[in-house]
């Protein structure tokens, strides 16, 4: 047999032997690496990965604050809007009602004038029936002092004279007020000088 032919037939063989043997041969050069290297890298390896186990714990805390900020913050953004809500109602309902006050003072204020008006309207017509009807009687009685019984007077702010108008001298007339002439003398009140 003729080696070359033989070569060529076992070729693929013969490459794979050879190819066996240098990958045993690397095998070997890479497991002569010496035992103080293999600890010194499992020692960075392992601290490696307490680093990393550390860094995992930092996160899951950081994470967890930050889900109980998140949780805060919606609560404290629910209770700032119910409290403006609660501060707008109560603004609107104060102003409501201050409103209503002003409309119910006024209210009162146009009655009591009205009301007002009309007592001077009637104390004033009932003031120049009784000074008709009381000249009337005067005219048929001698009465000694000429006062009519039911005459209507004006006293005074300071309550010490009547009047028989209530725009005599320095009377007030805004502050005077329209009293009988019995409820005048009944409060010891005296007759002015100037209209008596």
């Amino acid at each position: 047999m003729n080696i070359k032919s033989f070569l060529l037939k076992k070729k693929k063989t013969i490459i794979s032997c050879v190819a066996c043997f240098l990958i045993g041969g690397g095998l070997a050069l890479t497991n002569n690496v010496s035992d103080q290297e293999i600890n010194a890298l499992q020692s960075k390896n392992s601290d490696i990965t307490c680093q990393i186990a550390k860094k995992d714990e930092v996160l899951k805390a950081d994470k967890i604050v930050l889900e109980t900020s998140k949780k805060d913050l919606s609560e404290y953004e629910n209770k700032k809007e119910a409290i403006d809500k609660a501060k707008a109602d109560k603004l609107r309902k104060e102003q409501e009602a201050k409103e209503k006050a002003e409309r119910e003072k006024a209210e009162k204020e146009a009655k009591a004038q009205a009301e007002k008006e009309a007592k001077a309207k009637a104390r004033q017509e009932s003031y120049s029936n009784s000074n008709s009807s009381n000249s009337k009687s005067a005219d048929n009685t001698s009465n000694s002092d000429n006062k009519p019984i039911g005459a209507m007077v004006w006293r005074t702010r300071t309550g010490k004279k009547y009047h028989s108008t209530n725009h005599c001298g320095r009377t007030n007339s805004a502050n005077a007020t329209e009293i009988t002439l019995k409820e005048a003398e009944a409060e010891g009140l005296t007759p002015c000088s100037k209209c008596y």
